[in-house]
């Protein structure tokens, strides 16, 4: 019984890896024995093939030079499948989300990779889906940090594709190679394009209220500048004189509030309004506008600073993506 329930044991074993290796990893990833595979590369295997033949005439002519030959030649290939595999086990890679871009841009995610063992690893190579970056080394304690680009054309959630790390040092007959996919991801919002004015009104249930003005004229006081402030508050000329950072602060007037709402925009698509609705949001942000945002499945209210942006620009870019979606339909 034990003969026949071993095979299925393993067999399933062997499933469950290949099903490990497809889930995305939390970072960091810890390359294992259980990650890396190994084999000969074109070069090894004429060397091995070369091997059995010296074997074999080492063998019908009883050559003891031949066989002296061969087999140092074997420990040699022994000695180099060790080194190969031994340079990628135990290396460590931790991956950061990338910054939000828009669509049509390009996501670079920093890859760090970092050895255990205290001995320097040489050659490595990072593949990905858009080209592989080679001469990686890493030093015995030293971290390595790498740049991956990723060009996302559409809005939504990306995911940094799966890359492999690869060795074939020393000799390069054998390859070892640890495939690896990372739960890092990128927000990519949608293209912004001309929207025209922002709208001068909005809408609260059926009654319709005028958008006020902002009262710049009346100047209040002066404070330290903070993230999120509008560049047109900042007192330039004191920047300008070496002086610290300082937002203007103003009295007497209301600051003006727009409101962005999907439905008053003029009929068009999903995406167009989506990419109409993010440049009102990058307008209304860049003129130190308070403003909200109206979507069908959300609502934002007034806000302003650098995290309101950030949240309205989301909000815009996951529109109609389940939680399983990483990217806007075609």
């Amino acid at each position: 019984m034990l003969s026949l329930v071993n095979p299925f044991q393993r067999w399933h074993q062997f499933i469950e890896r290949i099903r490990e290796r497809e889930r995305r990893q939390p970072s960091p990833v810890r390359l294992n024995l259980r990650r890396i595979f190994i084999l000969p590369t074109r070069s090894g295997l004429i060397f091995v093939v070369t091997l059995m033949a010296m074997l074999i005439g080492a063998i019908n002519y009883n050559n003891s030079l031949g066989f002296i030959l061969t087999f140092t030649l074997v420990g040699l290939g022994l000695v180099a499948i060790l080194h190969t595999f031994r340079n990628v086990f135990r290396t460590t890679l931790q991956v950061k989300h990338a910054s939000p871009i828009f669509a049509g841009g390009v996501a670079h995610f920093s890859l760090t990779l970092a050895g255990e063992g205290g001995y320097v690893r040489r050659a490595l190579e990072v593949m990905t889906p858009t080209g592989v970056v080679r001469g990686i080394d890493i030093g015995g304690k030293d971290l390595t940090t790498i740049d991956l680009a990723q060009k996302c054309d559409q809005r939504g959630r990306h995911y940094l594709d799966r890359m492999t790390l690869r060795s074939i040092y020393p000799l390069g007959l054998f390859r070892a190679w640890a495939p690896v996919n990372m739960d890092a991801h990128v927000v990519v919002y949608p293209t912004p394009v001309a929207a025209g004015p922002l709208p001068e009104r909005v809408d609260e249930g059926d009654s319709t209220a005028m958008i006020s003005a902002r009262g710049d004229d009346d100047f209040h006081s002066m404070r330290p500048y903070q993230q999120g402030d509008s560049l047109r508050q900042v007192h330039w000329k004191g920047v300008a004189k070496g002086q610290a950072m300082m937002s203007k602060q103003y009295g007497g007037g209301c600051t003006r509030e727009v409101w962005l709402d999907w439905h008053r925009l003029a009929p068009m698509g999903v995406e167009e309004r989506l990419s109409h609705l993010c440049q009102w949001v990058l307008d209304a942000d860049k003129q130190g506008f308070a403003y909200g945002l109206s979507i069908p499945d959300r609502r934002i209210e007034s806000g302003q600073g650098v995290s309101h942006k950030r949240a309205c620009l989301e909000a815009l870019a996951l529109f109609g993506l389940g939680d399983e979606d990483e990217v806007a339909g075609g």
